[in-house]
């Protein structure tokens, strides 16, 4: 186990650079206005690349997980879990071809009346291509986790992805060659492209026998046992990007690029909160059903204990250093140091609440954690209308910071009541606590 963190922490420190690397390049090869036009359409799509996937791929992760574990711990050679699968892998590739049809109508309608300077056809066809392969490679990355190859699903996901865009920026850059938004757009569909072919790949090869079986009659099973956590996985982003494109919508492409570099920053913080719950996730429903309640709770505990001591130190650089870590997007960046302060207090709530929605997700509290975070989303969206016309980003910000928290505090809550188990930073605190029932 301490194997795993230490490998993941060394591919999610190389992510981070390279993720926070194709954050600023497009920061420097484009003015802010057309900065603030790639942050606001990624938020839009990224949102979007949820409804497409419909949450298919938690729900691939969690029957994956779950199937993976039965192959490894039955004596006897069963190939039904294979046909499963296969037939839950078309199901899911199916559900994303038909919703991105669907979303050929909407995005076009919605960018038309929304975006400032509105949309050529060119950039509408490369973000519907970006669309596509970006919730293919989301899918196809959760199956690679359920098949208990967590590293290298990240290895692929968090580190080719970034450097296949970033690669080509820089070369834009250095050689002072200018690119447009239309460009860019164009190479961060590519690198998710590539990325859906290598993890295919890769999930080959871990189980020669995984293929697709098309079965209409999936179709329709699928879209309704993947409802909540579509609600739950489009809730998470929505809560993620609400802020972005209400910004967006309401005020300047420039306030969006002052809001998202500070935005983009904070991720950084929560590098150690995305690397640990990224390695228990395939654990937590396996242990939960079997009804090892025990390690289950001393599996969240050992995440709690390496995330804690990995965020502090960032958390007090970020707040100390704000001015200086916003100077590398470029200097007009700097005057978002109120901004990115504000958002880095806040998200500090979400690490010490623990992994809540996951940990709600893979224990069948689907239900609760839908309507918490949709709840949240909501509220979120309220504040933004209420205090964007009001403040402008800073607006944005204190709507993000009160959703995270109404978010984090609620389910950490519910999860106590309902299962016993307390995965707040608070659990390192207590030696011992009493079994379930």
């Amino acid at each position: 186990m301490h194997k795993q963190y230490g490998s993941m922490l060394l591919i999610k420190a190389s992510a981070a650079v390279l993720m926070f690397a194709s954050q600023v390049m497009p920061a420097w090869c484009l003015g802010i206005d057309q900065f603030g036009d790639f942050q606001y359409l990624c938020s839009v799509l990224v949102v979007l690349g949820f409804v497409v996937a419909w949450g298919t791929d938690r729900y691939c992760l969690k029957e994956f997980s779950l199937g993976r574990r039965e192959q490894t711990t039955s004596k006897v050679a069963d190939n039904s879990s294979d046909h499963k699968s296969g037939n839950i892998l078309f199901a899911a590739y199916a559900i994303i071809v038909i919703n991105t049809v669907l979303a050929c109508v909407a995005l076009p309608l919605y960018l038309h009346y929304n975006m400032e300077g509105g949309m050529t056809k060119s950039l509408l066809a490369v973000c519907l291509f970006l669309l596509f392969f970006r919730t293919i490679a989301q899918v196809t990355a959760s199956i690679t986790k359920g098949l208990d190859r967590v590293i290298e699903s990240e290895l692929v996901f968090s580190v080719l992805r970034p450097l296949l865009f970033v690669f080509p920026m820089a070369v834009f850059y250095l050689t002072a060659t200018s690119i447009s938004l239309d460009a860019v757009m164009l190479l961060f569909a590519f690198s998710f492209l590539v990325v859906s072919v290598v993890l295919w790949i890769v999930n080959a090869k871990t189980n020669p026998d995984l293929k697709l079986k098309p079965q209409l009659k999936e179709i329709p099973v699928v879209y309704k046992l993947s409802f909540f956590f579509f609600l739950v996985g489009v809730g998470l982003p929505l809560m993620a990007n609400i802020n972005t494109i209400e910004l967006g919508n309401i005020r300047s492409s420039k306030e969006v690029a002052l809001f998202a570099a500070a935005a983009k920053l904070v991720g950084l913080v929560l590098l150690a909160l995305v690397s640990a719950n990224l390695l228990i996730a395939p654990k937590l429903s396996p242990l939960f059903y079997n009804g090892e309640i025990s390690e289950m709770r001393n599996l969240i505990r050992s995440n709690n204990a390496f995330v804690l001591t990995l965020t502090g130190i960032p958390v007090v650089l970020i707040v100390l250093c704000a001015e200086q870590a916003l100077g590398v997007f470029g200097a007009k960046y700097i005057a978002a140091a109120p901004l990115l302060r504000t958002l880095v207090i806040g998200q500090a709530f979400s690490v010490l609440c623990g992994p809540v929605i996951l940990t709600a997700t893979m224990i069948g509290l689907q239900k609760h954690t839908a309507a918490v975070v949709l709840g949240s989303c909501a509220v979120n969206w309220l504040l933004c209308a209420w205090l964007i016309p009001e403040y402008g980003s800073m607006g944005a910000v204190y709507a993000s910071v009160i959703g995270n928290i109404l978010i984090n505090g609620v389910l950490a809550i519910i999860i106590y009541v309902r299962v016993g188990l307390n995965v707040t930073m608070s659990n390192l605190l207590i030696a011992t606590e009493q079994s379930v029932g």
